[in-house]
């Protein structure tokens, strides 16, 4: 479920993710971090065909035309890098999470700066998409993943639908795979070595992808990184509001837990 409580904006580079199913996933993936404010996609729709453009009017995308310089040259890289700036100074807005649609490690700058001001960014992409780019942003999303999950969703809905006297199964719960409690292990004790704390959800987070370059929390089908720090037993965080930055504190414990 979503934290109705944070704004989001919604960023996509057209240039980068133009195949007419991204646009969809990339707003359910924003409508998960909280209330979407703002849709827009970057892009020279001079050469993109009405049929982009109408697919983006139509899930309420305002597509913004950015013309190219010269040739080689991708000027909608700076036009949404300004759009994210201009959104950040709104304070009508009070944007709390920036979702950057794109695997284009030119963002990066962008993304550092953002999460410098306090700012929540969640970078959505192909699984190509350079490792430093998965890990300069809070969170990094593979859009072939959401689609695939919202198709299961949808098959899901549509076997119970076809089989009305059976009655449907419990959701799936919440979990961490072996694999990643091993990698989360590691990350709290490389996190908290020096025994103190607490850490930012930021820096647990950098730690654990430096295990893991790939971690995603939509891989086990949690909301948000929020979550999934309170599914682990050995962590804690404290009842704050709900923004996009959060402290984690390590639980004291007697003897040997497990994640």
């Amino acid at each position: 479920m979503a934290d109705d409580a944070r704004n989001v904006a919604v960023l996509i580079d057209f240039e980068n993710l133009n195949d007419s199913e991204s646009p969809d996933a990339v707003l359910k993936l924003g409508a998960k971090e909280g209330n979407v404010l703002i849709k827009l996609a970057i892009g020279n729709f001079s050469v993109s065909g009405d049929d982009g453009q109408r697919r983006l009017q139509e899930l309420g995308i305002q597509p913004v035309h950015q013309s190219t310089a010269g040739k080689g040259k991708n000027s909608s890289d700076m036009r949404m890098a300004i759009e994210a700036i201009n959104l950040f100074h709104d304070a009508r807005l009070s944007i709390d999470v920036f979702v950057l649609a794109t695997s284009d490690v030119d963002f990066l700058p962008l993304a550092q700066w953002l999460r410098a001001k306090g700012k929540h960014v969640v970078g959505a992409g192909s699984s190509s998409a350079s490792t430093k780019w998965q890990k300069g942003v809070d969170e990094f999303v593979v859009v072939k993943e959401v689609k695939v999950e919202e198709e299961e969703s949808m098959a899901s809905k549509d076997a119970t639908v076809g089989n009305s006297s059976t009655k449907s199964a419990p959701p799936k719960p919440k979990t961490l795979s072996e694999e990643h409690r091993a990698v989360i292990d590691k990350a709290i004790s490389r996190a908290f070595s020096d025994g103190t704390g607490p850490i930012s959800n930021a820096e647990f987070l950098k730690t654990i992808r430096e295990f893991d370059p790939k971690f995603s929390r939509q891989t086990h089908g949690f909301s948000s990184f929020r979550k999934v720090v309170q599914s682990i037993k050995r962590l804690r965080v404290p009842p704050e509001p709900k923004t996009g930055n959060f402290e984690i504190h390590l639980r004291k414990r007697k003897g040997k837990a497990s994640t």
